[in-house]
């Protein structure tokens, strides 16, 4: 006999009853049982309506994308438009355009040094003085140049292995009784000496002794510029005294002024007898770390006299200013024997010894002879 719809609706509430007893009895009192899931139509339809939303918003993210690509287009094209991109790209432009001329100049320097190589046979070191690469490559006893600024003095400055070469000599090497301006053979530039003497005859240094003769002509020349091949430097005044070069000048003594490297004690010992010595001090003191540079001319004050201006480098951060009021006018000063005879006064250091710097050679040292003291001066 065939059912009915209502009697398949019992059969199927009796067999959902029935599975859920089962499942009851099963599982353990703790569990918690859902509700068995019923067929629904309508669910299935719902389930259909959703997987069309998703193909429908895959669609629209799928535009979505499309207009993000056309407005990070016009991003681009507004930033290449814009003031900031013209900034970067003349910032860059500059940038090549500098590192181009360092190269360009380079290569020009480097042209001109091969040039004068071959010209004059000769090999310019690396790293020296662009100003000077003519000079020294046509006199390689060239080292530099000597200034004071507001005077006649603008030399170009020599050295020769050979002590006294330039004392006759001019710049060509041509004998000349005048010279020129040059440094004491047994200086050294690189490394700077720690006293660096530089020797000129009245020719070139005639106005030296009336600049700085007395503290007020000092106050209108109180810096001097020494720019050699390997550095520029300024060098203020710090003194200025009169010394012999004869021994008949002052008892058998010389002062050995013109010393290049001394050990740190007999410095200290140099300081102290150019403070001695000095006819007026300036507001800069000789330290033991400084470098000295020396102008040494001949003087008519006595027979053998030597007028010598005494200055040290102005280190670094160190300002160039000078203080010109605080000069010490020294009311005493040590002069050689032959200077108190010509005036008939009484020398107060007429008992003063004979001084023996001990000299700094490599890493070892040895003190002056007197021996050593007369060959050494100038």
């Amino acid at each position: 006999m065939k059912k009915d719809d209502n009697d398949l609706k019992y059969d199927e509430i009796d067999s959902i009853l029935n599975d859920f007893n089962n499942r009851k009895n099963s599982n353990s009192s703790d569990e918690e049982l859902s509700p068995p899931e019923l067929y629904d139509n309508k669910s299935s339809e719902e389930n259909g309506e959703s997987e069309k939303n998703k193909k429908s918003k895959k669609k629209k993210d799928k535009k979505k994308k499309v207009i993000d690509h056309r407005k990070t287009g016009e991003k681009a094209k507004a930033f290449f438009k814009s003031k900031t991109f013209k900034i970067i790209l003349i910032a860059v432009v500059i940038v090549v355009l500098i590192i181009a001329t360092i190269f360009t100049v380079k290569a020009i320097k480097q042209n001109k040094i091969e040039k004068l190589e071959s010209k004059y046979g000769v090999t310019i070191e690396e790293g020296m003085n662009k100003n000077f690469i003519e000079d020294y490559a046509q006199n390689t006893d060239f080292v530099g140049t000597l200034s004071i600024d507001d005077s006649d003095i603008d030399f170009k400055v020599f050295k020769s292995s050979e002590p006294d070469f330039y004392k006759n000599h001019n710049e060509t090497k041509a004998p000349n009784e005048n010279g020129c301006v040059h440094l004491d053979s047994k200086t050294t530039l690189k490394p700077q000496s720690q006293n660096t003497v530089v020797y000129a005859s009245k020719e070139y240094f005639g106005d030296l002794e009336k600049m700085y003769s007395n503290s007020e002509s000092y106050k209108d020349y109180p810096l001097i510029n020494f720019d050699t091949i390997y550095e520029n430097a300024t060098y203020k005044v710090v003194g200025a005294f009169y010394t012999n070069t004869d021994k008949t000048a002052d008892s058998g003594n010389v002062f050995p002024y013109n010393v290049t490297n001394m050990t740190d004690s007999s410095t200290m010992e140099f300081r102290s007898l150019l403070n001695s010595r000095f006819i007026y001090s300036t507001e800069r003191d000789i330290k033991i770390t400084d470098n000295i540079l020396m102008l040494s001319v001949d003087s008519d004050l006595f027979k053998s006299a030597k007028f010598v201006v005494t200055a040290v480098k102005i280190a670094d951060g160190e300002s160039k200013k000078v203080d010109t009021s605080n000069i010490i006018i020294n009311k005493n000063p040590h002069y050689p024997q032959a200077y108190y005879d010509l005036q008939k006064i009484e020398n107060p250091f007429e008992l003063s010894a004979q001084w023996h710097p001990e000299i700094k050679d490599g890493d070892s040292s040895y003190t002056m002879t007197d021996e050593d003291i007369l060959k050494y001066i100038r």
